[in-house]
């Protein structure tokens, strides 16, 4: 510091002076010359302090003048506004700002470990922008912080500026993410009238044009079509029109078993063929706790997407980070076998152990089968299941999944079926459960699901996946047509 070295400078000139320094006029004039030279240093170190003070004012005010201090860490961060700014100021303005401060009372690891990597602002824009695309949100509400859905509104701490949404524009754009280049575009344009936003919005407009002239045209793929109804039924519509919606039959499931007669499991069906259920209060707050609780300890890792097709980026397909559990964290899997009636344990090819996933700012998974095949073009013909390759494969095939909420979410992250027209909505303690296999092993295309983007808050879930082997020779010989896992005998 510059005022410690001229103090150190003043007091060893004036030791060099003799004793009774009063006593010369000389020596007091050598004292008066340093005392000058530190009050010139003393004013410079004032300087620097106040450039300080003034650029930690700046960044206070730019960076949390509208935040909210009484918020609670987990309710701040379930707003996907609040998170971007969050990554934002600690990914680029606060890096800026230490190397400015030149601070040494602040340890170098405490300031390396709230930098947060660019590429993570990167990755929450894309998640911003999922979230208009799924949701079709009102950029210019959204852009002030404001989320809409299913009649209820969530307000963040934060705004999105100018910069934000047209970057996010502009990303959009060139990603060919068209319908949300144009919502964000507008919304910059709305925000600031600049000749690069009208310039940019014709380009969207013509570009818009011509590829709805062209999907008009060309036929819709599959992948197109199940995608289409994957982001309405997240949106709460239903994908046909004129669809009646079938509540679920609620009945109480009994077995002859006496903890089940005792307590029989509450049970609603959702779906037929494939047989869909859902077990309202499956776990207790305990419980729940207590898994997240496990996963969290054991370090929650980023979540993977089993499909490897060539030339196709997987990477967006599932945002979350997840943990495996085994079977002794409580007695579910008990519970699991008595209500489904498969075998749950980790034994041999019985199932496999809980995947617990936790899905966090626009967390998703695309739509999917669990079945363990890479493509439909891969399961075209099931007639040679029983060869040795295939036979050996099949016994690590996913027969049914059984998954239970570990938490509510605020808004979005429910589990639909894009080919059933069939919405779950997220409900903490429920269980869900549904078959992927025939009996033979062959895989039942219509239980292609996924998980919608989480709009507010977070999401817990639990997956135990039971395996086919241990349970084929529960239904006669291979016969065909292939017959489906009936329902549960009620």
């Amino acid at each position: 510091m510059i005022w410690l070295i001229s103090f150190v400078v003043y007091l060893n000139g004036a030791r060099a002076l003799e004793e009774d320094i009063f006593s010369s006029a000389q020596n007091m004039e050598r004292l008066n010359e340093k005392v000058n030279e530190l009050l010139t240093d003393l004013k410079k170190y004032q300087s620097e302090l106040q450039s300080q003070i003034d650029l930690i004012d700046w960044y206070f005010q730019t960076s949390y003048q509208d935040m909210n201090s009484d918020n609670h860490a987990e309710e701040y961060v379930s707003n996907p506004v609040n998170t971007y700014r969050m990554i934002e100021r600690l990914s680029t303005r606060y890096p800026e700002v230490m190397k400015k401060l030149r601070n040494d009372s602040v340890p170098l690891d405490k300031i390396q470990d709230t930098i947060v990597p660019i590429e993570e602002l990167q990755k929450s824009a894309d998640a911003l922008i999922q979230l208009q695309s799924s949701y079709k949100l009102n950029t210019d509400k959204f852009a002030k912080g404001l989320i809409e859905f299913k009649g209820n509104q969530f307000q963040s701490d934060h705004h999105l500026d100018h910069r934000d949404v047209y970057n996010f524009a502009l990303h959009s754009f060139h990603k060919q993410l068209i319908d949300p280049a144009y919502a964000f575009m507008s919304t910059a344009h709305h925000m600031k009238n600049s000749s690069d936003t009208i310039k940019y919005l014709k380009q969207i407009k013509s570009i818009r044009k011509i590829k709805t002239k062209k999907s008009k045209k060309s036929e819709n793929t599959k992948d197109i079509i199940d995608y289409r109804n994957f982001e309405k039924l997240c949106r709460g519509h239903k994908t046909a029109k004129n669809v009646t919606v079938n509540p679920g039959k609620c009945k109480f499931l009994s077995t002859d078993d006496a903890y089940v007669r005792l307590g029989p499991f509450k049970m609603e069906i959702l779906n037929e063929s494939p047989f869909i259920v859902t077990f309202p209060d499956f776990m207790s707050d305990n419980e729940m706790k207590q898994y997240i609780k496990e996963a969290s300890t054991n370090g929650l890792v980023k979540s993977t997407f089993a499909e490897t097709e060539a030339g196709i980026d997987r990477s967006s397909y599932r945002t979350s980070k997840q943990a495996w559990l085994g079977d002794d964290v409580s007695s579910l899997s008990i519970r699991i076998s008595l209500a489904t009636q498969l075998k749950t344990d980790t034994q041999g090819f019985n199932a496999e152990s809980y995947q617990v996933a936790n899905y966090g700012i626009g967390g998703v998974y695309k739509p999917h089968n669990d079945g363990n095949w890479e493509s439909e073009a891969e399961i075209k013909d099931f007639s040679q299941v029983f060869d040795n390759d295939s036979m050996l494969w099949a016994k690590f095939r996913r027969l049914a999944t059984f998954m239970v909420y570990l938490s509510d979410v605020d808004a979005g992250g429910a589990t639909v079926f894009p080919r059933l027209d069939l919405t779950v909505w997220p409900e903490k303690g429920k269980g869900v459960f549904w078959f992927n296999l025939d009996t033979n092993g062959s895989p039942d295309l219509q239980s292609l699901h996924g998980g919608c983007p989480v709009l507010k808050g977070s999401k817990w879930i639990a997956n135990k996946w039971i395996k086919w082997q241990s349970h084929f020779d529960t239904s006669p010989c291979i016969l065909k047509p292939y017959p489906e896992f009936k329902a549960l005998k009620l």
